[in-house]
């Protein structure tokens, strides 16, 4: 399920199944050529230097964390977010 939920031919971006501010710490939406990482409510920029707080997720995102993982953070499972994804 997981496979065929992530990069069978590509990227594989999924509707959000809630609005992006409740998904569950550690999920990860895309809008345009942005990536974002939820935690507590609130959208941080991707970046290769790391997260840094957005200014606003756009109303266009999609989810790029698998479904079935979204499930499993929400059922408890705690991923570990970057030193700045934390302070």
């Amino acid at each position: 399920m997981l496979h065929r939920e992530r990069l069978a031919s590509g990227k594989t971006l999924h509707r959000l199944p809630m609005p992006a501010t409740r998904l569950p710490d550690g999920a990860m939406v895309q809008a345009r050529d942005d990536s974002f990482l939820i935690v507590q409510g609130r959208a941080l920029t991707w970046s290769p230097a790391g997260y840094s707080r957005a200014a606003r997720l756009p109303d266009d995102a999609m989810l790029l964390t698998p479904p079935s993982t979204v499930r499993a953070f929400a059922a408890g499972y705690r991923p570990m977010l970057h030193e700045s994804a934390t302070d």
